[in-house]
């Protein structure tokens, strides 16, 4: 289902090495559900450009939406690289990386309530937040 301009709703897209972004995103939908606009993709067994391609493909299917989130499991990783290369031609990407539970139940309970702006400091910080190390 493509969303115009207008729509409030944010796409969440995991994209990581492995599983990671599969598990991620079952554990997800298994504390509080979800619809079909989180979806998790993998850079396994991928060269370069096959990386590229996997996001581009997904991508078309969000292109139509003010903003899409893109959750990346490493900085400077492939899949961070794909991505960015993707933001770079679509303004309506929004990267973040270091994805964890917090910060996507974060992303998935505000996304329709917050400014694209604010949204993405809040799920920033719930990121954060779930880091913690206690002696």
């Amino acid at each position: 289902m493509r969303q115009t301009s207008n729509s409030n709703t944010v796409p969440g897209i995991i994209f990581a090495h492995g599983n990671v972004g599969e598990a991620l995103r079952e554990a997800v939908e298994g504390m509080i559900g979800l619809r079909d606009d989180f979806i998790a993709i993998s850079n396994a067994d991928a060269g370069p450009d096959e990386i590229e391609e996997r996001l581009q493909v997904i991508y078309q299917k969000y292109r139509d939406y003010h903003c899409i989130f893109i959750f990346i499991d490493l900085f400077g990783s492939s899949c961070w690289k794909a991505a960015r290369l993707l933001s770079l031609r679509n303004k309506n990407i929004r990267i973040i990386t270091g994805v964890n539970l917090p910060m996507l139940l974060s992303f998935l309970t505000k996304r329709d309530r917050f400014p694209v702006d604010d949204l993405e400091n809040l799920v920033r910080e719930a990121g954060k937040r779930g880091i913690e190390s206690r002696g």
